[in-house]
């Protein structure tokens, strides 16, 4: 369905008398020149008691129907039409006041006063006092006079010569800035000036080029500046790169690239570690002198003999500084189990004699002592005993023999007992075989803690392997093994955790508090339980909540629960509140919940 939009309308009067601001009134009332009627209005401005206090004309049947008989010919109290051809007809008879816009075929004779805007194609004779805007095609002989004292022309485009007074004239060249310039290309040769650099730059070629100015000179040493001099002549450079032909008279100050010689000769003098003096050096030749080390020595001679060995100072800078000499020992101390006696390392030569089947032997800077024949001994106390073959035929007696190490390379039977002081015993046989039932490992650990690891470890922990250990653990009171452990049966009850197991030594009641309850009762994994669980009650407000005019509100808190519900009216709508409206069924329809305008009536006036 269409909407009907009604604005306020009279066909009895012109004017209305209340018109508020923005609202549209059309008065149908037959126009008479003065009763306002034919006319659409609008209020604006400040309202007083809903009357806005400008009621302004904007349309209506009255300006159509003056539109619509506009005419090109000449007919009285008709607005002014063009034709077919852009032309119209109009008579101006005396001065035209005021400003005339749009083309101008035919003659003008007499004053014009006001603006000319448009083309003028035909002759001007008179004066014409106010501003000429558009083109003039012809002569324009006399004197342009504007009461500014400025005449302005957008262009002027001339073939000839445009020549002015000698005097007085100003052809301004200004522009903002160098961006603004028209195209060089286009007119070479042409001067501009341009405000935002504060220069005059003409045109050759495509391109602007900058003048000059005589204040941007300077006498100091200042890039891409023009060099001044300063009052005496002088001005500042930094590197003036130019070939000099002939003499420069006068002195120069800056670094030259080099020189023949200096303009005073110099003495050069050396000092500190060494002293030198090179005289009377300008550049001009070779000069050479003879370098004395300081002294820094005061004990001079030689040093070191056969019994004396030289002690050197030197410095950081290679220097000797001071030398002594520190005498060699040349007698060698010598004992044994009784005697002494002084070797003298210099005349005399030390002899190792052999005797009661020991032997001597001196090779290579080496002294070897052996055994030779048969020897009785009580006791033997040595580092190392070596024999080629030992047979005894009898029975070897011997007291206290001490030796740090026993080589056996046959079979050793010993039908005593065998006592192993040391701190480790090695056995590399393949097979060992202990006829004792019992095996005691450290037999004087009598507490806890001195049997603290204490066991059997079985391989050696080397890339990636980790050796196999059963240890005694003082902190626990118990055995540890470090790899898992394979039985038939375990008669034990187990401390610790275990894989799995069939059900539990004693059947639990499983309790469930809190947001739900429930419980599990005689549960010891053996079968499956289950238990009704309850949701507690945190809502006391049981019920239906919301209907097509009231909004259920609900409090939820963090677990998703609803703790409170209600209902809540919805309000009627008003000018300040959002809430229930209703609509006039004559100016709205509703269909499925759309609103449709149906008609706005302003109604009559």
């Amino acid at each position: 369905m269409a909407s009907i939009l009604r604005i306020k309308r009279s066909e009895l009067s012109g004017n209305p008398a209340v018109l508020g601001a923005g609202e549209l009134a059309y008065s149908a009332l037959a126009n008479n020149g003065s009763n306002g009627g034919d006319r659409l209005y609008i209020g604006t401005g400040t309202e007083s008691g809903g009357n806005a206090v400008n009621h302004v004309v904007i349309g209506g049947k009255y300006f159509t129907d003056t539109i619509d008989a506009a005419t090109a010919v000449k007919v009285n109290n008709t607005l002014v039409k063009r034709n077919n051809a852009g032309a119209a007809y109009l008579d101006i008879v005396g001065n035209v006041l005021g400003n005339v816009t749009g083309d101008v075929s035919g003659n003008f004779t007499g004053p014009v006063t006001g603006n000319v805007t448009g083309n003028v194609t035909g002759n001007l004779t008179g004066n014409v006092t106010g501003n000429v805007t558009g083109n003039v095609t012809g002569e324009l002989t006399g004197t342009v006079t504007n009461t500014s004292g400025t005449s302005t022309f957008n262009n002027i485009t001339a073939t000839g010569v445009i020549t002015g007074a000698q005097v007085g004239n100003v052809i301004p060249f200004y522009y903002n800035t160098i961006n603004d310039f028209p195209s060089a290309s286009t007119y070479h040769g042409a001067i501009a000036h341009a405000h935002d650099t504060g220069k005059m730059y003409f045109a050759h070629d495509s391109n602007w080029n900058a003048l000059a100015n005589v204040s941007d000179a300077t006498t100091t040493n200042t890039g891409n500046r023009t060099v001044s001099r300063d009052a005496s002549g002088n001005f500042a450079a930094g590197v003036i790169t130019a070939s000099l032909t002939g003499n420069v008279t006068g002195n120069v100050t800056g670094n030259a690239d080099t020189s023949t010689r200096l303009i005073n000769a110099r003495n050069l003098s050396l000092t500190g570690d060494a002293t030198a003096t090179l005289t009377s050096f300008d550049g001009s030749a070779n000069v050479s002198a003879a370098i004395t080390l300081a002294n820094v020595n005061s004990n001079v001679g030689s040093f070191g003999s056969a019994t004396a060995i030289p002690v050197i100072s030197v410095n950081a800078k290679g220097l000797v500084t001071g030398v002594t000499t520190a005498n060699i020992a040349t007698t060698l101390g010598i004992a044994g189990d009784t005697g002494t006696d002084q070797v003298n390392l210099l005349t005399d030569t030390l002899i190792f004699e052999g005797g009661n089947g020991l032997v001597a032997t001196v090779t290579n800077n080496k002294v070897t002592v052996g055994l030779t024949g048969s020897i009785n001994i009580s006791a033997l106390t040595t580092a190392s005993v070596n024999a080629g073959a030992l047979t005894v035929t009898g029975t070897i007696t011997a007291g206290d023999t001490s030796t740090a190490n026993i080589s056996v390379n046959g079979n050793a039977v010993i039908t005593g007992d065998l006592t192993v002081q040391g701190t480790t015993t090695t056995v590399s046989s393949t097979t060992v075989t202990i006829a004792d039932r019992n095996l005691n490992l450290a037999p004087s650990a009598n507490t806890a803690i001195l049997s603290d690891g204490g066991g059997l470890t079985i391989g050696t922990t080397l890339d990636g392997f980790t050796a196999a250990t059963l240890t005694y653990s003082a902190l626990d009171n118990r055995w540890n093994l470090n790899k898992d452990l394979n039985v038939a049966n375990v008669y034990a009850e187990l401390v610790g955790n275990a894989a799995t197991a069939t059900k539990w030594a004693t059947a639990r009641n499983l309790n469930l508090t809190g947001d739900a309850s429930a419980t599990l009762s005689s549960v010891d994994g053996s079968a499956n339980v289950s238990g009704a669980l309850t949701l507690a009650t945190v809502n006391t407000n049981v019920g239906s909540f919301g209907d097509s005019v009231t909004v259920p509100n609900f409090t939820v808190n963090a677990k998703g629960l609803v703790t409170a519900a209600g209902s809540t009216a919805i309000p009627y709508a008003s000018t300040a509140t959002k809430g229930l409206a209703s609509f006039d069924s004559t100016q709205f329809s509703i269909t499925s919940g759309a609103v449709t305008i149906v008609q706005v009536d302003g109604g009559a006036y």
